[in-house]
């Protein structure tokens, strides 16, 4: 392992030789590199990372990397965290009168764990107050399944409620809450698992009041694994919306009455909202900051190894904030594979890059690590872009278009998708060209417009001569493309069952190059993707993730951080709040937030827009989804999306409107350039 400080605004390489002894076939090591921020005063926030690397001696070795799982999270900012050792390891809080050991109607606590052991017979201890006594609470893995984990309380007489979730997963962060409000009615004890709701129970009316310790772990056959920031709500039920804050690592977004970060490097562990109540480590607990392991031939457990050559990936954001004076490290392992008999593999080597936004005044940091600051890159000018679909060549269309050319501001571009005309023929299309002339840039109009391909405009519901008759208008020679505007990144997809798109495609190694690169520029501040089948959302006419589109193209976007997926086919309008790719089921994503204005990267905002006057007076209804902030299946309208650029930040407003001109729906996405 190295510890080596990279120097702010200084050249900085670090050579780890290969002797000859390790160039030998088949010879893998593994090192570990510590991203620390050095500056006295200065966060990064959303650092990054990626890798290239210059293999001469390529058929004989090949280079990989991973962020360590153990150190970190994607939105969670401390890394050091507590090894519990499921033999003796308990963190011991004291029996406190003002927090847990009192009159309890309600509480919630919510923390942080790396299970490495469970569904093995022993219920796992995780977190518990009064053991199994009356007036009890704790926390614990199922002995029969390693993705159960349960919250259960006790009453004065004994009877047991409990509530469980079935999302945990072994080997990886879980973010878990429990939360009890004994006046609440019903379902009133529940716990949540990476911000997803488990199943809930009977209502328990019992007033909890027991005097012990609070312990996370316990002795022999407890719970096994790497814990971190818990905090305790003294009676107190926390809103989902206040969970959403704790989740996605706003720290000062809900007041705890404890707060144990646990990213000490030694005991003992402090609440740092009094200073003054320490947690004790029993001898089985430890602080670490990585996986350990004993010695650079062997793997470290449960991670995702990339390949060189990579952009900025994984995790949203992909190492988190990194702290001023070095409080925080984020360990990166490389792993080194010489792949043949040959021993002519010294000259192979990698590039490791590292790049973030500052948080005070300045320039963001240069992405090689060396040198002066870069200039800051052009911001663009502002400017307004519509985004609709499902036309067709009806009266209701003439209503959609004259309300994009009436906006004010006017839009610079009209981003179609799909779905254009409803007959097959080139005569169909032009009928729809005709309809779209104030509109189309190719027929005279100053909005730059351009499309997506839907069903209606190939062979899946009409002909083949409707995709040529678009191809020629527009001089697309592919149904999927990109192109930038001002700060904006623009990729089109083809989703529809006559292109292929699966990982590996055409289209797929395409739009995985695009992003990356577009992710690179340094002038691109939003990248926007569009297509025409919906990815998620309410039950509609048409259903979601044709194709498994998702699983091949969710990950993409959120890797590349992807900041609006537009789409139509379903003839309603809809915005879901923002989401990243959920692999436990690619048609409900993971909620990051649910309240605009949203950070920009943190999260994706899919959006349906599919009201441009084909079956106006038949919507298509739709129903509620917890992934969605707000639809309407009764308008006529479009979504306008105007981008503002000032210094040092640039602002997304999207506004659904109906054919009368009126705002029937505004969300803002903020970003720091």
């Amino acid at each position: 392992m190295s510890g080596n400080n990279i120097v702010t605004a200084t050249e900085n390489n670090y050579f780890d030789d290969v002797s000859a002894s390790e160039q030998v076939g088949g010879h893998t090591e593994y090192r570990c590199m510590y991203v620390i921020d050095g500056h006295a005063s200065e966060d990064i926030k959303n650092a990054e990372i990626w890798m290239s690397s210059d293999n001469p001696n390529s058929a004989f070795s090949t280079i990989k990397w991973a962020i360590d799982p153990i150190a970190q999270h994607p939105l969670y900012p401390f890394t050091y965290s507590i090894h519990c050792n499921g033999i003796d390891g308990r963190i011991l809080f004291d029996d406190d009168a003002t927090l847990w050991s009192q009159a309890l109607t309600k509480y919630t606590f919510t923390f942080w764990i790396f299970p490495t052991k469970a569904g093995d017979g022993n219920d796992r201890l995780v977190l518990g107050h009064g053991g199994a006594s009356n007036g009890s609470f704790r926390v614990f893995i199922d002995l029969t399944s390693s993705v159960r984990i349960r919250h259960q309380i006790k009453d004065g007489s004994g009877t047991t409620f409990t509530a469980y979730s079935d999302s945990l997963e072994l080997n990886k962060w879980n973010f878990i809450c429990c939360r009890y409000d004994s006046t609440a009615g019903s379902q009133n004890l529940r716990i949540f698992v990476n911000n997803v709701q488990g199943a809930g129970t009977a209502n328990a009316t019992a007033t909890l009041n027991i005097a012990d310790n609070l312990r996370i772990g316990d002795t022999t056959n407890d719970y096994e694994g790497y814990v971190k920031d818990f905090r305790w709500f003294t009676n107190k039920s926390l809103s989902t919306a206040q969970i959403d804050d704790i989740y996605t690592g706003d720290e000062d977004a809900v007041g705890a009455d404890a707060w144990y970060k646990m990213h000490e490097s030694a005991g003992p562990i402090i609440d740092t909202i009094t200073g003054t109540k320490d947690a004790t480590l029993n001898a089985g607990c430890e602080p670490r900051s990585s996986q350990e392991i004993p010695n650079n031939t062997t793997s470290p457990v449960g991670i995702t190894w990339l390949g060189a050559s990579n952009g900025p990936v994984t995790n949203e954001p992909n190492l988190g904030r990194l702290k001023a004076n070095g409080t925080v490290q984020c360990p990166v392992w490389i792993q080194w594979i010489v792949n043949d008999t040959e021993q002519d593999a010294d000259n192979d080597f990698c590039v490791f890059v590292v790049q973030g936004e500052i948080t005070t005044a300045g320039t963001p940091s240069d992405p090689t690590g060396g040198g002066d600051d870069p200039t800051p890159s052009p911001i663009g000018a502002d400017f307004t872009f519509a985004v609709c679909g499902d036309w067709g060549a009806e009266d209701a269309t003439d209503e959609v278009v004259d309300l994009i050319v009436k906006n004010s501001p006017k839009p610079k571009i009209c981003i179609g998708v799909g779905d254009n005309a409803y007959d097959s023929g080139s005569d169909a299309v032009k009928d729809w060209i005709d309809k779209m002339k104030p509109i189309d840039d190719h027929q005279g109009s100053t909005i730059r417009f351009e499309t997506a391909f839907g069903n209606h405009d190939n062979a899946e519901s009409e002909d083949a001569a409707n995709e040529s008759a678009i191809k020629n208008h527009f001089g697309y020679s592919k149904t999927f493309y990109s192109f930038n505007y001002e700060n904006v990144h623009f990729l089109c997809l083809d989703n529809t069952e006559e292109t292929s798109f699966s990982s590996g495609s055409e289209q797929y190694n395409f739009a995985k190059t695009d992003l990356e690169n577009a992710r690179k520029d340094g002038d691109i501040d939003w990248i926007i993707v569009y297509a025409h089948k919906p990815m998620f959302g309410g039950d509609s006419q048409h259903s979601y993730n044709d194709g498994n589109f998702n699983q091949a193209y969710f990950p993409l976007f959120d890797t590349y951080k992807v900041d609006l997926m537009c789409f139509g086919h379903n003839h309603h309008m809809s915005q879901s709040k923002q989401v990243k790719y959920n692999s436990n089921d690619a048609e409900s994503p993971t909620i990051v937030d649910s309240a605009t204005p949203y950070v920009g990267g943190v999260g994706r905002i899919h959006i349906v827009s599919g009201r441009g006057g084909h079956d106006a007076e038949d919507p298509y209804e739709v129903d509620s989804f917890s992934q969605t902030e707000w639809k309407n299946d009764s308008d006529l309208g479009a979504l306008f999306c105007s981008i503002t650029n000032s210094a040092g930040n640039t602002t997304l407003t999207g506004i659904f409107k109906d054919t009368d001109g009126g705002a029937i729906r505004t969300f803002v996405i903020t970003r720091t350039t």
